[in-house]
């Protein structure tokens, strides 16, 4: 992997994974999520990010319950295929600006960037996992009740949403921010017009994550 991302031609195949995920990331999230969003937000349902980490039944039946027809019809359209393709381009696009990043770093720094270059893609995976079990639960309280949906469902469920977050709006922000002000401030490498625009999609995309991460997953830990 180290190989790979020192080499002459990476700066092009990483490009690509950004550019890929920039295209994914944004017509999923526009064209996909955010009109069924609005729909659960014009029924008064709770925030559709609350759903993600409920933890407990009661929890999860109170969100679900707060969902008329229409908007848990317009949860699983969300969820497919908009948070299936959601995943995959928040994934290419970290990784891809973390490896342009690192890839003219040395020692410490480049050693714990192929790591967190793995973070967007667990993530990815974990989010999957937590789509799962949301649709899951949709499907139990619309076939029968919310009363049926198993204790263990949203626990299970929620503790992959915690991680999927800790991973994705936690982690890798601090770290990758971390390294982008090292790299300033080392001027390691020599600053480009290319590393200088990397930078700012870099640092737009992780205040995303931060500003999501305190406005919208943060506060359904709270009451609702």
């Amino acid at each position: 992997m180290a190989k790979i991302i020192k080499s002459a031609h990476s700066v092009y195949w990483l490009s690509a994974m950004v550019l890929a995920g920039l295209v994914l990331f944004v017509l999923s999230l526009s064209l996909l999520m955010i009109p069924y969003s609005n729909i659960i937000d014009e029924n008064k349902g709770s925030d559709l990010t609350c759903l993600q980490i409920p933890f407990t039944q009661a929890r999860a039946a109170q969100i679900i319950n707060s969902y008329n027809d229409e908007s848990r019809s317009a949860a699983r359209s969300l969820h497919l295929p908009g948070d299936l393709l959601f995943p995959i381009g928040y994934a290419l696009l970290y990784a891809g600006l973390i490896g342009l990043i690192i890839r003219g770093q040395e020692g410490w720094w480049f050693r714990l960037g192929l790591v967190v270059m793995l973070f967007p893609f667990a993530a990815m995976v974990l989010d999957w996992i937590e789509n799962l079990f949301i649709l899951s639960m949709l499907a139990i309280a619309t076939e029968e009740s919310v009363a049926a949906i198993p204790s263990w469902m949203p626990a299970v469920g929620g503790s992959v949403g915690a991680l999927k977050y800790l991973f994705l709006s936690l982690l890798t922000p601090l770290f990758v921010i971390s390294l982008v002000i090292w790299s300033l401030v080392k001027r390691q490498p020599e600053l480009t017009a290319g590393l200088t625009l990397t930078y700012l999609i870099t640092l737009a995309m992780l205040g995303f994550s931060l500003y999501q991460l305190f406005t919208e997953v943060l506060p359904c830990l709270g009451p609702l």
